[in-house]
């Protein structure tokens, strides 16, 4: 499960089961209303501040309501182990507010990224708010320290009208394009605070999602919360600097990497899923290029296991003939692209070679840096030897034949493409050659150095290197260089 908190502090994107693949909000938000017995205010107007709490992977939120004399803090953070979001929130007095105020969170969810066919019910056994289509399961829970019950709404209509009197109808059950709403009444005593808790489960299943929501409480959810942090703060330890900027900095930058990585090793670029309402599509794909670099930052930060995780998520991905195509999604299929199979008449493949080659670099980097040759041994046979093979043989006159550039606008030889093929076959010839396979790493590193003799001759003018060649090997007629 993967949480996204927007600029008002709300939950924004949902990721369930795969980390940037089935966004069960659409990038529709979760609202946030307050009741103070006469009007309700909402989550726009309130003054959000946004932030990780202690540089962890837990988010606080501070909403100020001025006009209420409130300021409500929330600590939010996923489970360890469990597809489970628990937030804590606690509501401050700050000018001698005092009296019964009510907290709703209202849903507009859609279960497989899609609105139509959904269910929305309330479940008596758990007393949860439940939200489900097929094998996809979502519950949503409101609980006080007071243990007040928690109202209720299931609609089709808009609970957003429902909140305005301070009352939900009780409506148990909905089903197509249905929302839900869910709230529960607390009672604050002067320049005091009370505290609420929000969780949102999920499951492939009814049953288990029960188990996860039936054992939720007030007490349950505060020791999860010191859980968490306590192991948070122990995962991000083997990093040592000398400011604290610094140190939080480098610990967000490890945070956003492990919370684009899905379990199964697949690092997305972006969770960001606001871009598909701009461009019909988005960031949340597994780019190979993208994640060697990152799994190579994991290396070199000390995280080898998490790196270890992407290169079998690799080796299950590659094609038999060892090279890796444009994008991928989290669950291992092919993603969307945009690169042809036909072009000018001629069939090529729909590939960026350098991604196939950092892929080959990381891995033998990672060998260089652990030498786990155990841990490596399957994704040796089964990507790294098949992509070294397919880079020595998907050359033309000594030079990698053409393929589409890292920024996937133009075709031809391109100078980073031939710098990172040289690169996976150095690194991956050490591999090979700690693998036993002399005769292979021999042939990878005559191949590359051909190939570096190659791109100083055509791909420099002596003093500064060509982006690149055309699709014929030629010099273009505007010269592209790179100083």
């Amino acid at each position: 499960m993967l949480v996204n908190f927007d600029e008002h502090g709300r939950i924004v994107d949902l990721y369930y089961p795969y980390v940037g693949m089935e966004n069960q909000t659409s990038g529709i938000p979760v609202r946030v209303a307050l009741w103070d017995g006469k009007n309700v205010f909402f989550d726009e107007a309130w003054k959000a501040e946004v932030s990780y709490e202690d540089g962890t992977n837990l988010v606080e939120v501070r909403w100020t309501l001025d006009n209420v004399g409130l300021e409500i803090s929330s600590y939010n953070f996923v489970d360890v182990s469990e597809p489970i979001m628990y937030s804590i929130l606690k509501v401050l007095s700050k000018n001698g507010t005092q009296g019964k105020f009510k907290l709703f969170f209202v849903h507009d969810l859609n279960i497989y990224s899609n609105p139509f066919g959904d269910t929305a019910f309330l479940d008596p056994s758990t007393w949860s708010m439940v939200h489900y289509k097929s094998k996809r399961y979502v519950g949503i829970k409101l609980m006080s320290i007071d243990m007040n019950p928690m109202e209720f709404s299931a609609t089709k209509g808009n609970p957003l009208d429902d909140v305005k009197d301070g009352y939900l109808d009780g409506s148990s059950i909905s089903h197509g394009d249905v929302k839900s709403a869910v709230g529960v009444e607390l009672n604050l005593g002067s320049k005091s605070f009370v505290k609420a808790y929000y969780v949102i489960g999920a499951s492939r299943n009814l049953e288990d999602l029960r188990k996860v929501m039936g054992g939720v409480n007030p007490a349950t959810i505060e020791s999860n919360f010191v859980s968490a942090f306590q192991y948070w703060r122990s995962w991000l330890s083997k990093g040592s600097w000398t400011s604290d900027h610094e140190s939080w900095l480098y610990n967000v930058s490890l945070i956003t990497v492990k919370n684009h990585m899905d379990v199964n090793g697949s690092i997305i670029a972006s969770s960001d899923f606001s871009f598909v309402n701009l461009y019909g599509d988005s960031y949340q794909y597994f780019w190979p290029r993208d994640g060697a670099i990152a799994a190579h930052a994991l290396d070199i930060a000390g995280y080898g296991e998490l790196a270890m995780r992407h290169f079998n998520f690799v080796k299950d991905i590659s094609t038999p003939e060892g090279y890796l195509y444009h994008k991928y999604n989290p669950n291992r299929t092919l993603a969307s692209s945009w690169h042809p199979w036909l072009y000018n008449g001629k069939r090529i493949l729909p590939i960026q070679e350098d991604e196939t080659a950092l892929e080959v670099w990381a891995i033998g980097s990672h060998f260089k840096r652990y030498k786990d040759l155990d841990e490596l041994t399957e994704i040796y046979r089964r990507f790294v030897k098949p992509a070294i093979q397919f880079m020595m043989r998907f050359t033309e006159d000594g030079l990698p034949k053409p393929s589409f550039d890292l920024w996937e606008e133009r075709y031809g030889v391109h100078i980073y493409t031939v710098s990172a093929v040289f690169g996976g076959l150095m690194m991956g010839a050490e591999l090979a050659r700690g693998m036993g396979d002399e005769s292979l790493a021999e042939d990878a590193k005559d191949v590359a150095n051909t190939m570096k003799e190659q791109a100083l001759a055509r791909l420099s003018d002596g003093k500064r290197f060509l982006r690149r060649l055309d699709e014929t090997l030629s010099r273009l007629s505007k010269i592209e260089i790179l100083s």
